[in-house]
């Protein structure tokens, strides 16, 4: 089996930077190993410069994603400048931990908090198996992430938003002050979504339109990973 000349994003798109996916992530997993020059680098500084949250003598540990990356741009902001400059036909014989993280900093809008595993494994390898073809990627997965509705519809739409929700049967959460909010995991959304369809084939045009923004916030990475999704229904006061 040969290796193919190109990388498995994962995550990337630059043709895409409007995607709606990318404001979903709030929490995500990252495998770093120990025995990797780099991966070691970012491991160091951050356990040197950053307040993290850590239960397990840092083998497991959390740290904020803006301190996250507020370390590594200053770590690393001359290796991301070169590859940068790297024509893209040139990527996979340049790419790293340094150009995954960089491209996760650069999509992920509304990323908070970045939970950092330490694998002590000698012989890891960033190669993936895909279709028979050994693609070059990152190991992450998005633990949690946002569903903001009112970011892509008008006010007046908020009523026939919430009978969406309530038809799909998801939980509400309440608490004091705030207003409520929905949770529910990406395969049990799309799940309850398909029934949807399938029990009413016939809905109006702005249901329609709901359906086609969850299908577009609610890539496959996300039933991938089973991510925990919260549902955001309130608009600004």
């Amino acid at each position: 089996m040969t290796i193919k000349k190109r990388i498995h994003m994962n995550i990337i798109d630059y043709n895409t930077q409007d995607n709606k996916f990318y404001k979903v992530p709030i929490v995500i997993d990252v495998i770093l190993y120990k025995y990797n020059y780099i991966d070691n680098i970012i491991i160091s500084q951050l356990k040197k410069s950053a307040f993290i949250m850590s239960n397990n003598n840092y083998t497991n540990f959390s740290v904020s994603a803006n301190e996250f990356k507020h370390i590594f741009h200053g770590r690393f902001n001359d290796e991301i400048s070169k590859i940068n400059m790297v024509p893209a036909q040139n990527l996979p014989n340049n790419v790293n931990s340094i150009y995954f993280l960089n491209n996760i900093f650069e999509n992920f809008a509304n990323l908070e908090m970045i939970n950092v595993h330490v694998s002590e494994n000698r012989h890891f390898s960033r190669l993936f198996n895909i279709n028979n073809q050994s693609i070059i990627g990152f190991d992450y997965k998005i633990k949690q992430g946002i569903l903001d509705y009112p970011k892509y519809i008008s006010p007046d739409l908020l009523d026939i938003l919430t009978n969406f929700i309530h038809e799909l049967d998801l939980v509400e959460i309440r608490s004091f002050e705030l207003d409520p909010y929905y949770i529910v995991s990406a395969r049990s959304l799309m799940s309850k979504l398909n029934v949807l369809q399938e029990t009413n084939p016939t809905v109006s045009n702005d249901v329609i339109d709901l359906i086609d923004l969850t299908y577009e916030m609610v890539e496959p990475k996300l039933e991938e990973d089973n991510t925990f999704l919260i549902l955001k229904l309130d608009f600004p006061h």
